[in-house]
């Protein structure tokens, strides 16, 4: 079956659900959609149970706040705990562990050093950049229970078996593509996950002046009279004494050199301590707000002072400090011009210091074996933020990773809605096993809401594919039940038909455009679906063509036919189109959103290669 046979489908379900209409016998029920945070009920032996997970219920009247679900799903369900449901809290939870710290625009803090008015540095995944934000809520609880771990070189991470991880597969030579899913369901070959990546603050300085000041945190002191010194010897570090005087003859400024300290005049050491607020081995907030490139001078002049070069391998450095404070402003500097580091606290006869390991790369290189599952009994916390990343550091060992889930608030108000609406109960959580992850039908699915009084989503229509074949899809979307106008759109359910590739029957959903227009903080622009870029891959993209680029993989490569192929195929059968059909395309085709395209001809990749390995003789 093809979107040609059934236009009307390509308007609301994604290309795994085309089949959806695909007997004129199924039964189709079309229910309205309803917004809000999600959780799931399912069906054991022993009765209905809940936790946090995919589609299933939905609550929060006005707002996709997946966060806020968090306490509030605890709250209210326990007020429906009884012996036919079990709240399963592991489910419940996004959270580190309280020996975690994360990176605020007051440097580094505990949980129990964070407040409502909190600044959080933040990583926005889609323009790949850090960006300061507000927390919308911070959640801290107690938690007994099963935690994900991961204890590395450059890593350490203590998280709740929900929690988002940011990864991308290792050894890709490409720009690293981030990617989300929960540590419990990461993949099961190596990954990278992110420790740094790019702030450009609105600071800025001049920046020999800002040279100099590094220099006066690494090697200055201040003297008895009140001047600043830079010590530096020129029989053990010419090239340094030379480069620090070119900076003070540029700055114009006066000052005496014996062969071991630079003595800078009172008017510009006052200067000076004054820019520094008289904590002159400490690196000020505003520095560390300063601009991309400022930032990486900063750095530079830092390593020219207390840091340490590998010749071999330039790209690791080693950084030292007797001080807690400028380690922690040393390790900040790092997250924000796009550098690993993690520290170590090291000891011998003339005392104790910090050395920060720091790598040119951004990201921690994970084995999937060295992904533990640990007994934890504490505190567990986390903040919700818009842009859903946060820089956290464990052990002196650092790394981006998602926080609680939040979007935006979007234009429909449920003024009637109740707290819990019933929307689907499976019929065992596992969704991996034959017979398990199927939802109840409708009927079945009433019944037990009812008996548990918990409402039910509103049912539009009920009737078989012949029938709503008939008119036209978008005039099924009625008045909402829970608010003055129309639904944000529907749910269409075929409880007949099992997923191609899943173990979950045919769901599709068509949303308003007019309401997509009001809310594209939610979902961004309204796709074009006859775009140049969509139509070149709908004619070049073929099935045939991706099998031909498996069978190359397989046959000519040696590969092994299974979805570690996707490292590969997308990028193969993309250069191939764009080789093969490019005096076509620029004869026919004004524009081609490769952003797009990235995001299309993967997904087509995958479901041919599922059908190929479905397929594969046993």
């Amino acid at each position: 079956m093809t979107f040609k046979k059934y236009p009307s489908i390509e308007r609301f379900g994604h290309e795994d659900n085309k089949d959806i209409f695909l007997s004129n016998e199924d039964t189709i029920v079309i229910e309205e959609k309803v917004d809000g945070g999600n959780g799931c009920f399912w069906q054991e032996e022993d009765g209905i149970h809940f936790g946090s997970r995919n589609r299933d219920l939905t609550l929060e009247k006005d707002t996709k706040m997946f966060a806020g679900r968090q306490i509030q799903l605890r709250e209210h369900l326990q007020e429906l705990e009884t012996n036919e449901i079990k709240l399963n809290p592991d489910y419940m939870y996004y959270c580190f562990s309280e020996d975690t710290e994360i990176l605020t625009n007051n440097g580094w803090k505990y949980f129990n050093n964070l407040n409502k008015n909190t600044i959080y540095l933040t990583f926005n995944k889609e323009e790949n950049k850090l960006e300061y934000q507000k927390a919308n809520k911070l959640f801290i609880y107690d938690y007994n229970g099963i935690m994900h771990n991961i204890e590395q070189s450059t890593i350490s991470l203590l998280v709740t078996p929900n929690h988002r991880v940011l990864f991308d597969y290792a050894g890709q030579k490409r720009k690293s593509n981030w990617r989300v899913r929960e540590i419990k369901d990461l993949p099961k070959y190596d990954i990278k996950i992110p420790s740094a990546s790019i702030f450009n603050g609105k600071e800025n300085i001049n920046q020999d002046f800002l040279r100099i000041l590094a220099w006066v945190i690494t090697e200055g002191h201040i003297k008895p009279n009140k001047v600043i010194a830079i010590t530096q010897s020129a029989d053990v570090n010419f090239e340094n004494v030379m480069h620090i005087r070119k900076l003070m003859n540029k700055l114009n400024f006066t000052y005496n050199y014996n062969n071991k300290d630079f003595e800078i005049d009172k008017e510009n050491s006052s200067k000076i301590i004054k820019y520094l607020d008289e904590k002159i081995h400490q690196i000020p907030k505003n520095l560390l707000s300063l601009n991309t490139e400022n930032l990486k001078i900063l750095f530079e002049e830092l390593m020219r002072g207390d840091g340490h070069i590998n010749k071999k391998y330039p790209s690791n450095m080693n950084y030292a400090t007797k001080s807690e404070i400028l380690r922690d402003q040393v390790q900040e500097l790092c997250v924000k011009i796009g550098l690993r580091s993690c520290y170590k606290l090291l000891s011998n006869k003339w005392g104790k210091w910090f050395s920060i390991q720091i790598n040119g790369k951004n990201y921690c290189s994970i084995r999937r074996k060295d992904i533990k599952e640990v007994k934890y009994n504490g505190k567990i916390w986390c903040p919700s933020t818009k842009n859903g990343f946060v820089i956290i550091r464990r052990k002196g060992k650092i790394s981006i990773s998602g926080n609680c889930e939040w979007m935006e608030k979007h234009t429909i108000n449920y003024t009637s809605a109740p707290f819990i609406i019933g929307i689907d109960i499976r019929l065992k959580r596992a969704i991996n096993s034959e017979g398990f992850g199927l939802f109840l039908g409708r009927e079945s699915r009433e019944q037990e809401f009812n008996r548990l009084k918990i409402e039910n989503v509103p049912l539009i229509w009920r009737g078989t594919v012949k029938e709503i074949k008939e008119k036209p899809i978008r005039d099924f979307i009625p008045k909402s039940k829970y608010f003055d106008g129309f639904a944000e759109g529907i749910v269409i359910k075929n409880y007949n038909r099992k997923h191609p590739h899943e173990n979950y029957q045919l769901y599709a959903k068509l949303v308003r455009d007019e309401f997509k227009e009001d809310n594209k903080a939610v979902f961004g622009n309204v796709k074009n679906k006859h775009s140049d870029t969509s139509k070149i891959i709908e004619e070049f993209c073929t099935e045939a063509r991706v099998r031909k680029g498996i069978l190359k993989l397989t046959k000519e490569e040696g590969l092994k036919l299974e979805l570690k192929l996707m490292a590969k195929l997308p990028t193969m059968i993309t250069k191939d189109i764009l080789k093969e059909e490019f005096n076509t395309i620029y004869d026919k085709y004004k524009f081609i959103d490769f952003k797009e395209m990235k995001q299309l001809i993967p997904k087509i990749c995958l479901r041919v290669l599922r059908e190929e390995i479905e397929n594969e003789p046993k």
